[in-house]
């Protein structure tokens, strides 16, 4: 995914079982989106550190 300075956005939203990533333009219209697996329920927090780590 590749990002323009100043024309386009990327969010990032934490979810009990995945990552969501979004990109928006500058008229705020998806452009691209993906899930990355991220299973941290019932995770101690050391465990989700490790988890977390791993996919970024």
């Amino acid at each position: 995914m590749v990002t323009v300075k100043g024309r386009r956005a990327i969010g990032v939203g934490p979810n009990a079982y995945h990552l969501a990533v979004s990109e928006a333009d500058a008229s705020d219209y998806t452009v691209n989106s993906f899930n990355v697996p991220l299973v941290t329920c019932g995770k101690s927090q050391h465990q989700v550190e490790a988890i977390i780590g791993s996919p970024v």
